[in-house]
C-alpha cells in the first residue's frame, strides 16, 4: 500500500481548512503528536481547532499518558484554544494542583486564553503565589485580557508586591542590553534575580559506551528551574527530557553572587533502582549573560563531562 508523506507545513495548511478531514480520535492524536514534537512551533488557534470538536478530550488523554514536561506544556497550550466546560475544569485543576511551576504557569495562561476576563478572579488568585514566576504569569495573563477589571486587579497587586524585580518585569522595564556579560543585579553581593524562574535549552553530554569521535555526544532537551526560598536560600531541579525516560537532577548546596551560580547536581533515583541509596553527584558552575535576544545561562559539570545551554522560558 502506498503511503502519502506530508511535510509539517503542508499538514498545518490542511488541518486549518474546515471540512478537509473527518478525523477519528486516533487521527487527531497522530496530528497532535506531530504538532507537539515540532522543535520550532508554528501552531495557531486554527491549527488546534481545525482538528475537530473532540480535540480537547484527546489532548487531555495524551496529557495523562505522557511524562514529558515539555509535551505536557505544549498540550496545555493547545487546550487553551478551546472554551468548553471540560477544558476549563481540566486547566483549572492543573493550575491549582500541579507541583511543577512550568505546568502550573502554562495552565494559568491557557485559562486566560480560553476564557478571557470571565476567569479574571480565578487567575488573580495566583497573584498571591509564593513562586515569583507564577505571580508574574498571573499578572501578565490578566494584562493580556484587556479588561478594566483585570487591569484593576493587577494595579492593586503591584502596590503590594515586595520584590522590585518582579514589579519591573510585569511593567516591562527589563529592557535587553546589547552587551554580553553585563550584570543586572542591584548588588554584587547578591545573586542576580534574573536567574530565578524556568529555563529551557539543551543538555550536552558524552554518550556511554561509544568510542571517541564525532558521534559520541548527545544533545537532549532540558528544563532548568530555580526558585528563591529566602534572600540567601535557593532550590531547584534540572530535568533532561528523553524518549525513553526523563532524568531529574536536584540542585543542592546552591550559592551565587551577581551573574555566577554554583552548587551540586544530585541525581534523583528512580523506583527501578531499589539497590541504590544515593545517586550521582556532580558540582556545577553556571554563568548568566545578557544578550540582545534574551538572557542566557551556560552551566558546566566537569565531573560528568556535561554542559547546559538554556534561555528563559516564554
Amino acid at each position: 500500500m502506498s503511503r502519502v508523506v506530508l511535510t509539517f507545513g503542508v499538514f498545518l495548511s490542511l488541518i486549518q481548512c474546515p471540512g478537509v478531514f473527518a478525523q477519528s480520535d486516533a487521527q487527531i492524536e497522530e496530528a497532535i503528536q506531530m504538532i507537539i514534537s515540532n522543535r520550532h512551533p508554528k501552531d495557531t488557534a486554527e491549527t488546534w481547532r481545525g482538528l475537530g470538536s473532540n480535540t480537547p478530550l484527546v489532548i487531555i488523554s495524551l496529557f495523562q499518558k505522557t511524562n514529558s514536561t515539555y509535551h505536557r506544556q505544549r498540550l496545555l497550550h493547545g487546550l487553551g484554544w478551546f472554551s468548553d466546560p471540560t477544558t476549563l475544569d481540566f486547566l483549572k485543576q492543573q493550575a491549582q494542583d500541579s507541583d511543577q511551576d512550568v505546568i502550573r504557569d502554562q495552565a494559568i495562561r491557557s485559562v486566560g486564553t480560553s476564557q478571557g476576563a470571565k476567569e479574571a478572579e480565578f487567575v488573580a488568585k495566583f497573584l498571591g503565589s509564593k513562586e515569583p514566576q507564577t505571580r508574574i504569569t498571573a499578572a501578565e495573563t490578566l494584562k493580556a485580557m484587556n479588561d478594566p477589571q483585570a487591569t484593576q486587579l493587577v494595579d492593586k497587586y503591584l502596590t503590594e508586591e515586595k520584590a522590585p524585580w518582579v514589579i519591573q518585569k510585569i511593567k516591562g522595564q527589563f529592557a535587553p542590553t546589547p552587551l554580553i556579560l553585563k550584570p543586572v543585579s542591584s548588588s554584587e553581593d547578591q545573586l542576580n534575580p534574573a536567574f530565578i524562574g524556568t529555563w529551557k535549552g539543551f543538555w550536552i553530554t558524552p554518550l556511554k559506551g561509544v568510542a571517541s569521535g564525532a558521534q559520541n555526544i548527545a544533545s537532549l532537551r532540558a528544563i532548568f528551574r530555580l526558585q528563591s526560598n529566602s534572600a540567601n536560600e535557593f532550590s531547584g531541579d534540572l530535568t533532561i527530557l528523553s524518549k525513553t525516560k526523563n532524568q531529574v537532577w536536584e540542585l543542592k548546596r546552591i550559592e551565587g553572587k551577581a551573574s555566577r551560580l554554583r552548587g551540586v547536581l544530585s541525581e534523583r533515583l528512580l523506583p527501578t533502582q531499589p539497590g541504590q541509596t544515593t545517586g550521582v553527584e556532580a558540582p556545577f558552575e553556571a554563568d548568566l549573560t545578557e544578550e540582545v535576544e534574551s538572557p542566557l545561562i551556560r552551566l558546566r559539570a566537569p565531573r560528568i563531562g556535561a554542559s547546559l545551554i538554556i534561555r528563559k522560558a516564554q
